[in-house]
């Protein structure tokens, strides 16, 4: 087990890359939030995302939902489909008041000035 500071929460982000989670231990190790893939672009949406959001809810971690913004999105038109992926996918997992913290965007690329 690591060595938390028991004055800050501790907390993960996970996709559906870390493949089953087994949330009681995740809870056990002292998390107490966790953020969820929930989409990604215009139409991806993370298959793990509501078994991971209720499986979490139930041992007691927080959860809040996140987009991953990838580099397709070149237009305000682009952005606006990118955004109602991810409302649509935050409705499909009981909508917005079924998740203790407010919905993130994930963007790990550099933005351009444009």
């Amino acid at each position: 087990m690591q060595q938390r500071n028991s004055r800050n929460a501790q907390g993960i982000d996970v996709s559906r890359y870390q493949g089953k989670i087994d949330w009681k231990a995740v809870k056990d190790d002292g998390i107490s939030f966790a953020f969820i893939k929930a989409s990604q672009g215009k139409s991806y949406r993370d298959k793990t995302f509501i078994g991971n959001a209720q499986a979490a809810r139930a041992v007691g971690v927080m959860v809040g939902a996140y987009h991953y913004l990838d580099d397709s999105a070149k237009t305000p038109e682009d952005a606006r489909r990118e955004a109602a992926n991810f409302v649509s996918a935050i409705d499909s997992a009981g909508g917005i008041s079924a998740f203790d913290l407010p919905p993130v965007m994930d963007y790990e690329s550099k933005l351009s000035p444009t």
